[in-house]
Formats: structure tokens, sequence, C-alpha cells
């Protein structure tokens, strides 16, 4: 059963063919959603917890149960997204890409473990090559489960739907999911630096934010800091940001894409989270 399920009651499996199947996949959860392209609508979201804490079931082993007594496995979609998020990944420019040297080329900032697939995304800009390496355990459910599925990186994703908000001045993209930080700093558009950092407390998150702000000479007083993810107005990261940085907004999920109702005792979706899965572009994008 999902941790939280956020469905349109008037789904039906009919709709199915006409839809996206995006699942998200991190170590600690698995995301589901059903996109409808035709009515621009999400019509179906789940969450499930795939950390060691379930019957102490390795991830891959309670993301292959999730899949095989899951009904959406079986019906048939127009199309269906994989978005791996693992750490394991950079930016390389097209002119440096081979597609032959992505390990060798992860292995500069990364421990990559050979027997995982590796793969790569050609950025919208035209300019860049996102590659990365992602849990062989993973490809193995997928590939048991579902054919002709697109792959694309979660990090690729965040890149280019960040950057279509990131045309004038100077800008700080903290995007948070666990104990992990995207940080995207750009100026007029362009990126200046892109990375992933992982955190322990709110103070490693500000000493991460507050590093970049110094290397790339970005003002603190001025610049804006946009959060994203798991972060809510109020929480303990959000408060804290405002002893370092004034200039603080909330990212804005884009498009109007509707989303289910929330189910009750829930709280409806943040307009910045899942900005990775919930948005109205399809695998195209």
């Amino acid at each position: 059963m999902p941790f939280v399920k956020y469905a349109d009651p008037a789904f039906t499996a009919d709709r199915t063919r006409h839809c996206e199947l995006r699942c998200l996949i991190s170590h600690e959860e698995l995301v589901l959603a059903v996109f409808d392209i035709l009515a621009v609508q999400f019509r179906l979201i789940e969450r499930y917890p795939i950390n060691n804490s379930y019957n102490k079931a390795r991830p891959s082993e309670i993301l292959a149960r999730i899949f095989q007594t899951h009904p959406l496995t079986r019906l048939e979609f127009k199309k269906i997204e994989i978005i791996p998020d693992d750490v394991c990944w950079q930016l390389v420019p097209l002119d440096l890409f081979n597609e032959g040297s992505i390990q060798s080329l992860l292995q500069l900032n990364h421990e990559v473990n050979p027997t995982d697939p590796q793969g790569f995304d050609l950025l919208a800009d035209g300019k860049r090559v996102l590659i990365y390496s992602w849990p062989q355990s993973w490809k193995q459910v997928i590939e048991a489960q579902f054919t002709n599925v697109r792959v694309k990186h979660h990090a690729s994703v965040l890149f280019e739907i960040m950057l279509r908000d990131a045309l004038n001045g100077k800008k700080v993209f903290a995007h948070v999911h666990g104990f992990r930080v995207d940080i995207l700093c750009t100026l007029d558009g362009k990126p200046l630096l892109f990375n992933t950092f992982g955190f322990h407390s709110p103070e490693d998150f500000i000493y991460f934010l507050g590093l970049a702000y110094e290397r790339l000479n970005f003002n603190r007083e001025a610049d804006p800091l946009i959060l994203a993810g798991e972060v809510e107005e109020g929480s303990a990261i959000h408060q804290l940001c405002f002893r370092y940085f004034r200039n603080i907004q909330f990212f804005t999920r884009p498009g109007n894409a509707a989303l289910p109702d929330a189910p009750e005792g829930f709280p409806e979706i943040s307009k910045h989270a899942y900005i990775t899965l919930l948005h109205p572009y399809d695998s195209d994008y």
C-alpha cells in the first residue's frame, strides 16, 4: 500500500492509452504519477517509502514487490518515463563528450560501480550532456516490468526546468530531497554551478549555500535564494535561511497541470514539491 495516494475519482484504466506513467526512484522512495497528456492533468500520484526499515528488505526488493503487484504495470500507457534519482552524475560540455568515456569521466568525481549501467542526457540548451550511473538492481526491476521506457535522470529534468526560470540576473536554486540539496547558480540564464551536496543538519545546508554565494561573489542580501522540494515555510531550514539570506522565495512548479485532491488527513502537494515529476511536459521536453 502507498504511504499516500492522490487520486482523481474520474480516472479509469481506459484513459491510460492517453497518459504517461512516470516513476521517480530514489534510495528513499518511489513516487508514481499518471499524467493525462490530452487533459494536461495528473490523474494519480502515489508515494512509497523503499528504505531499509521495511521488513529489513533491500530497497530493490521493495521496488520489485511494488511493481509486481501494482495494477498500473498491467495497463497500456502512451509513454513510460523512469526518473532515477542517484548522486552519481555530472555535467560535461558537449564538445568534450564521448559516450565511450562515461565511466572514466564519472570516476573523476565519484566512486563508480563498474557493473552499474551508465547513461547520458543531452540537455535542451544543446551545449551540455549530463552523464550518470544508476543502480543495476533498479534497472533489472524496471526491465522485468516494462518495455520501451524512456530513462532521464532527475538532475537533467531539474536542470532544464529551473533554467527556464533563470533568465534575468543572479539566482540560486536549492532543491531539497531527503538529506541532499541540488544547488544551481545562474547568471542571466547561464549556469555557473550545478551540484548535489549531502547534509545532516540545517547548518550543513546553510554552509553549502553560503559557500556557493561566496565562491561566485553573489550578494546574500540581494540575489534571490529560491527553494524547492522537501522544504516548507516555517521549517527549520527555511527559518535558518533568513539568518543568512534576505531575498528568499519558493519555486513554483511550471505550467498549470491540475493535481488530484489530497486524501483526508493529508495536505495538498506544495507548488514547489516534486518538480521533476509533476511538470506538464511530456518525455520529449
